[in-house]
């Protein structure tokens, strides 16, 4: 169990089927790839203990293709 990984696009009313997005991490960073860079991405990281909001960015659709966030300052409880 790690901290919550909550990625959302914004979209005006309009159906997607599937979100092109992937993420994953090495403990130090979050990588997200965005193959369908189309929109803004609300990003938001909750902690696994509390649900305490740790991060929380949105990333406008210029910048959507791939995002690294670091997590090193993150508390030790919160990564996994």
């Amino acid at each position: 169990m790690g901290s919550g990984i909550a990625i959302k696009k914004k979209v005006n009313t309009r159906s997607l089927p599937s979100i092109p997005i992937t993420a994953c991490t090495d403990g130090q960073n979050i990588y997200i790839e965005n193959t369908s860079p189309d929109s803004d991405i609300q990003i938001t990281i909750t902690g696994n203990q509390t649900g305490e909001v740790m991060y929380e960015q949105l990333v406008p659709q210029a910048q959507t293709s791939y995002i690294i966030i670091s997590i090193a300052s993150f508390p030790s409880e919160n990564i996994h």
